[in-house]
């Protein structure tokens, strides 16, 4: 029998409903089931033997199903009406089961045994960012801010009567301690000795209180350390109601979303049995691993080929930039400045920018000196792309790659008021007094003064001084008439 669900509301009368559906040719209802406000009918579409049905009725039947119970339908499996009289015990319970037998089926995104709905996936559900895919409990922070119960109960060694719970041991909550030790005596939890020690459901009285407190601070069941929170923050408006919070407060992993930072219905989708979180925990080298090994179905595999080009591109950058041993989770605020500037440098490897002026502020900090022709390479790259870069360094190994070099400050390779740029690639040399191995120019060197007057420029009267430096400041950079192609 084929079957699908409808959903009337409950105000409905059943006459009504009869009629509505025989005015559509439905005169069989097989069951009905009543789901909060409204009620679920299972509404009959056809009856035949799979066997003996014509193809054309069965697809006509299921589409027409399909299309009045919105994309589900109900197959209810039936025995055949009469059972041989020499049948045994065993076959006739098979035929009541199977007469009980119901298969459910579903378009779209749909679980039909369990009757779930799943949203049809976004590129947001899958950021943090978004609102569409950030966990609702900790806004896509993957922590939250709570009670910390190690400082709380700081030394687990104490015992009830010797003041485990820290809170209640200043004159001003002295009574809960008293309180404490009250209710612990009357439902027989041992107060000598240390807390560690005792069970575990008198450890959750403790924490949790009563379960059938009734809202009575004085009454005779015990609140418990939890709702004495819970009424602090009733106060937090007083500020040092606030001031003892912070002493017991900290940032603990969201249970909701276990530090994910995603909503659950973002979880549930794999990738060759990989979720979304699961890629971010692996280190950068083996995601690229990953990548690289993954294999898709024909059609998926020529819709996805552009983005998954690119996010090898962009994995195979950071690889070679030496940073394969970071995590995609990690935070920004934990990582170096020179682990930054080489995610900026692969950023801008990926992007495919040209003529684009790049500076780095000493991009080797914290690289090995093996991985310094990583990164060297990477800025090769970009140059014979077309850019400028313009580098801040020390190293030696990314000096003798440069086009050209600038040394400014006291002891470098003129005195301190100059500035020397050029040709470096003849002569390198370490000038007395300056502790950086610095390269010369022996030809076409240039020497520029390192402070510029501004001349015939005047400035108006009523411009502030940060518009006067600001004026200077280009003035200044106007006299600089040179070309780096890789520093």
């Amino acid at each position: 029998m084929l079957a699908f669900p409808l959903s009337v509301p409950a105000a409905f009368a059943e006459e009504e409903v009869q009629n509505l559906l025989s005015a559509q040719g439905y005169t069989r209802i097989h069951q009905e089931e009543t789901r909060g406000e409204s009620r679920l009918l299972e509404v009959v579409q056809d009856r035949f033997r799979v066997l003996n049905v014509e193809e054309s009725r069965l697809s006509d039947a299921l589409g027409m199903a399909l299309q009045r119970g919105k994309g589900r339908v109900s197959v209810f499996v039936q025995p055949e009406p009469e059972l041989p009289t020499e049948a045994s015990e065993a076959e006739s319970a098979r035929q009541t089961s199977l007469a009980q037998t119901v298969w459910r089926f579903s378009e779209g995104l749909h679980c039909a045994p369990c009757n779930l709905d799943y949203s049809r996936p976004l590129p947001s559900h899958f950021s943090f960012n978004s609102p569409l895919g950030a966990c609702e409990t900790c806004r896509g922070f993957g922590r939250v801010i709570g009670i910390d119960w190690g400082l709380v109960i700081p030394d687990e060694t104490r015992s009830l009567a010797e003041g485990c719970v820290k809170p209640w041991q200043t004159p001003s909550f002295l009574s809960c301690q008293k309180d404490l030790l009250r209710f612990a005596k009357k439902r027989g939890i041992a107060t000598d000795i240390a807390y560690a020690n005792l069970p575990e459901e008198h450890k959750n009285w403790v924490v949790d209180g009563d379960p059938h407190f009734d809202g009575n601070w004085e009454g005779g069941t015990f609140y418990g350390v939890n709702r004495f929170f819970e009424w602090l923050e009733g106060r937090s408006y007083k500020m040092h109601v606030r001031v003892l919070l912070s002493k017991y407060r900290a940032y603990t992993p969201c249970e909701t979303c276990n530090g994910t930072r995603l909503k659950a219905d973002s979880m549930l989708w794999r990738l060759s049995g990989y979720t979304f979180h699961d890629l971010m925990l692996l280190p950068i080298q083996d995601v690229q691993r990953y990548f690289s090994s993954l294999q898709l179905p024909g059609a998926l595999r020529t819709a996805s080929d552009l983005v998954l080009q690119e996010i090898q591109a962009r994995l195979r950058f950071l690889v070679e930039v030496g940073l394969g041993y970071l995590n995609l989770d990690r935070q920004s605020r934990t990582l170096s400045g020179g682990e930054v500037q080489r995610i900026n440098l692969t950023t801008a490897l990926g992007s495919s920018l040209v003529n684009t002026l790049f500076v780095l502020d000493e991009p080797s900090i914290g690289l090995h000196p093996r991985d310094i022709d990583r990164i060297a390479q990477a800025m090769l790259r970009l140059r014979q792309a077309g850019n400028t870069l313009v580098v801040v360094e020390h190293d030696p190994q990314l000096m003798q790659l440069a086009d050209r070099i600038v040394d400014i400050g006291p002891g470098c390779s003129v005195p301190a008021e100059k500035r020397v740029f050029g040709n470096h690639k003849k002569v390198s040399a370490k000038k007395p007094g300056c502790e950086k191995t610095t390269v010369v120019s022996t030809t076409t060197t240039t020497v520029l003064p390192m402070v510029h007057q501004i001349k015939n420029h005047r400035v108006q009267q009523g411009h502030s001084n940060h518009h006067r430096k600001y004026l200077y400041r280009q003035q200044s950079m106007c006299h600089c008439h040179a070309q780096f192609l890789l520093c």
